[in-house]
């Protein structure tokens, strides 16, 4: 999926919090990603990249996207499935970037037998449903909203998403934007991923929101225990009759969890609400007001060694 997906999400949450002025956090900015091989990330990069992806390398694009923009005030990471992964990792690259993470559905280990399984049997049959390539238009929102992964999505966040991820070429055809050979690149490389992911997610020092969908089967529900066991601080939501996609057909239930651990996590208001830059006297301010906070946070931790 693409970025378009969240555009439902980021309209809600800056009308709730506009809405609400008297809350301790407030959205200032909110950027949805292309991973390097989808969306339009895909066409800027079209015959550019490989054939091989590793899961990874997009935590690494996240972390240089988030470096680049200097935005001011806390920010926060949030992913679904293969981007749930990403969103994870993201804090071991950059421990300190993100205040905490909503981690929705994340694909993230397996063993040896679900790895034999998501290979043999998984793979074929999600290559055997997708279609990345129409006839025309009437046949590309046939296929969207009959036989895709996406026909149970949210009406709106459908309409983005299609709308979105369609290219009408000059014939009359109708393309995607993002590739049925990609699509199929990324999902196998998840099993690069399952051996060491929840090794990985155990190493995670900042607060985790994981979120599952009830009847989610695509990540089997002895994963989502272990991932719950594995991490060091944060707190678990299931989200009644939820499947995988839960983050598009339900996206008011994940507005909801996002509202509610943005209360839980943010402290205090930020002082800016812009993403220019403050003035060195503010920042000399700030800086030497936290270190306040840090130096007597650790005299307190070392006098009761």
């Amino acid at each position: 999926m693409t970025k378009a997906v969240w555009k439902y999400h980021i309209n809600k949450l800056f009308e709730y919090s506009q809405s609400n002025p008297e809350l301790k956090w407030q959205v200032t900015n909110c950027v949805a990603l292309d991973l390097v091989n989808h969306g339009d990330s895909a066409l800027e990069n079209e015959g550019i990249l490989g054939w091989q992806f590793d899961w990874r390398e997009g935590s690494h694009d996240l972390i240089q996207v988030a470096k680049s923009l200097k935005l001011q005030g806390e920010s926060i990471v949030i992913g679904h499935s293969m981007g749930g992964f990403q969103s994870l990792y993201s804090t071991l690259i950059s421990p300190l970037m993100f205040k905490f993470v909503i981690a929705i559905e994340p694909v993230t280990h397996g063993d040896e037998m679900a790895s034999v399984v998501f290979a043999k049997k998984m793979l074929p049959a999600v290559a055997g449903a997708i279609c990345t390539e129409f006839a025309n238009e009437q046949e590309y929102y046939k296929y969207m909203k009959q036989r895709s992964f996406y026909r149970n999505f949210h009406p709106q966040v459908f309409r983005d998403f299609v709308d979105s991820e369609k290219i009408v070429n000059p014939d009359g055809t109708v393309r995607t934007k993002t590739t049925k050979q990609i699509q199929m690149i990324c999902y196998h490389a998840g099993l690069r991923i399952f051996p060491r992911g929840l090794e990985l997610i155990s190493m995670i020092e900042r607060p985790v929101v994981f979120v599952a969908g009830e009847r989610a089967t695509w990540t089997p529900k002895s994963c989502v225990g272990e991932v719950r066991n594995a991490l060091q601080h944060g707190e678990f939501y299931e989200v009644p009759n939820g499947e995988h996609l839960v983050n598009c057909e339900d996206p008011d239930a994940i507005i909801e969890i996002i509202q509610k651990s943005l209360t839980k996590y943010v402290k205090e208001k930020s002082d800016t609400r812009t993403s220019e830059l403050i003035d060195r006297k503010k920042y000399n301010e700030l800086f030497d007001e936290n270190y306040s906070k840090l130096a007597a946070e650790f005299f307190e931790r070392k006098s009761k060694i």
